[in-house]
């Protein structure tokens, strides 16, 4: 990959503003009927348009694919926004294109260019044989075709937020005989990269490898090692043809008999719900159609899910602490199943970081106050004191020893509200997910439940919080956390040779001044979207 990191990274570098398509016949003429004119006052568009439009009026400046109109035009086409699909098969505002309505200009054109366009089925029949694809996206391949100057102000368009008017430089998309150029153009351009078996091959593949193109995207394929595929990407790049990076880190489709396995692998990871399931894999780099189907068909065969998880219904008011920093405010409950361990131990003592989400759990034979404290003395010592430190009224945390302990180490104590379980809502919630989890793991031997704490722990501050978004974990320790796996084969990560004291510095800069205050943000929005929501039926 770092072979096409190098190459992407160049062909970024064309300049697009000032280049256009110089293959031979590549101008696109717009002939009309002789007297014929396309003139349609604009569109009318939603206000939340307006902030798409002006950014692709941008990006088509930037990239010279349009200009300021000159006066004395009686060409004019309205702006359409179009949604499309998002990766879930769902139209989204968020992936819209702006295009010109040019349905009228089409119908005075007098099209003197009419090539076959490629089928998929022929496609498929063509590179059937070989081991490894890749299929590159060309960027802007429709507007790198430069219209004849003359003929150019035939495709102008006004914006409907700002009144000014301009004029397609490069082709606009609809034009009806624009794809028939574009096909016969890259047609043209791959025409040495595709070959039939011959020991002549410059690349050491056999002579097995095929470039093919559908419509705007090219698809090359051939056999041998990942090394010789890669020389035919760089022969693709060195036609400076413009690769559309953002393909290039979408969602990969895993093959179908994969993915049972991996929702499986995903869910034993604390036999989590269906959204974690689906957002862990979405963060794997993986998604395909349906996925949330498959995810459910899955977890209803969990016999463990099955058994344990109840749906339960109540009244709940709306909690929302809030913390500035990781590890400033904690929060703590015991909770207990019911039964004495086999190691003797009969409470779980677990602390929830308010902002990262990030819990500790240990396992106590008693609540006296010197266990509790011993227990607080471990954690914090480990990770820093807290400034404050959140619990019910129990005797176990008013007490002399605890409050001695609070006053010597300056934290701030804060109690909920006497008779009220939901005073403390995040620790019965973390207490609540702990149990659940952990009772799916014991296959019915109860006493066994203290040597399933250490994994549940891990699975839990691994886990997705819906709360930032983000892993505990990786919230709190700024990296991904290793998972059970094999590494034997996994080669160590070279250490930078500019990881220096002034690199370091900068990194936990950067933390503190922006990836801190960007998660508060984000908290802060979750909590107010609950909000407004728990307040239309409260």
């Amino acid at each position: 990959m770092r072979i096409l990191l190098e190459l992407l990274v160049q062909n970024s570098q064309i300049d697009m503003k000032n280049n256009a398509c110089n293959l031979p016949d590549s101008v696109i003429k717009l002939d009309v009927i002789p007297g014929s004119v396309s003139w349609r006052a604009e569109y009318p568009l939603p206000e939340a348009y307006r902030e798409i439009v002006a950014k692709q009026i941008k990006i088509w400046l930037d990239e010279g694919v349009i200009v300021r109109s000159a006066s004395h035009t009686r060409f004019n086409h309205p702006l359409l926004v179009v949604k499309q699909k998002d990766a879930d098969g769902n139209y989204s505002i968020d992936k819209s294109r702006v295009v010109c309505d040019v349905r009228k200009l089409n119908s005075i054109l007098v099209v003197d260019d009419e090539q076959q366009l490629p089928l998929i089925s022929t496609i498929h029949q063509s590179i059937g044989t070989k081991t490894i694809h890749t299929c590159p996206d060309t960027h802007a391949c429709f507007t790198s075709f430069a219209l004849e100057p003359s003929q150019a102000p035939r495709v102008n368009f006004t914006c409907p937020f700002t009144n000014v008017q301009y004029t397609h430089a490069k082709a606009a998309y609809g034009i009806r005989h624009v794809e028939s150029v574009v096909v016969r153009g890259l047609q043209s351009l791959l025409s040495d990269l595709s070959t039939s078996p011959s020991t002549s091959s410059p690349f050491p593949t056999n002579g097995c490898y095929r470039a093919e193109c559908y419509v705007d995207d090219v698809i090359l394929s051939s056999n041998g090692s990942l090394e010789d595929h890669f020389e035919l990407v760089a022969e693709l790049e060195e036609q400076e043809l413009i690769l559309r990076t953002l393909k290039f880190s979408d969602y990969i489709t895993p093959p179908a008999s994969d993915r049972d396995n991996m929702i499986i692998s995903q869910h034993l990871v604390g036999h989590f719900g269906i959204k974690h399931v689906e957002n862990a894999i979405h963060k794997e780099g993986f998604h395909w159609k349906n996925i949330r189907k498959d995810i459910e068909r899955i977890l209803a065969d969990c016999i463990e899910c099955s058994r344990y998880n109840i749906a339960k219904e109540g009244y709940h008011p709306f909690r929302s602490p809030k913390a500035d920093k990781p590890l400033d405010h904690w929060c703590m409950d015991l909770g207990d199943m019911g039964v004495t361990s086999s190691f003797g131990n009969n409470f779980i003592f677990v602390l929830t970081d308010y902002f990262a989400r990030f819990t500790v759990k240990r396992c106590i034979p008693d609540k006296h106050a010197t266990t509790i404290a011993r227990e607080m003395l471990q954690v914090f010592s480990l990770f820093g004191w807290p400034k404050q430190l959140t619990s019910d009224r129990g005797a176990e945390w008013v007490n002399e020893v605890v409050n001695t302990m609070m006053e010597i180490s300056g934290i701030d104590k804060r109690l909920s509200l006497a008779y009220n379980p939901l005073g403390n809502s995040t620790s019965e919630s973390f207490i609540k997910l702990t149990k659940s989890t952990t009772i799916k793991l014991l296959k019915g031997k109860r006493d066994h439940w203290e040597h399933y704490i250490p994994w549940v722990n891990y699975c839990i501050n691994v886990k997705y919080a819906r709360l930032h978004k983000s892993r505990p974990y990786t919230l709190l320790f700024n990296r991904q956390p290793n998972g059970p796996t094999d590494y034997s084969k996994v080669e160590p990560t070279p250490v930078s040779e500019f990881a220096d004291d002034i690199a370091v510095n900068k990194h936990y800069q950067f933390v503190q001044d922006f990836l801190i205050p960007a998660i508060s943000k984000r908290i802060l929005e979750t909590q107010n979207t609950d909000h407004a929501y728990f307040a239309k039926s409260h």
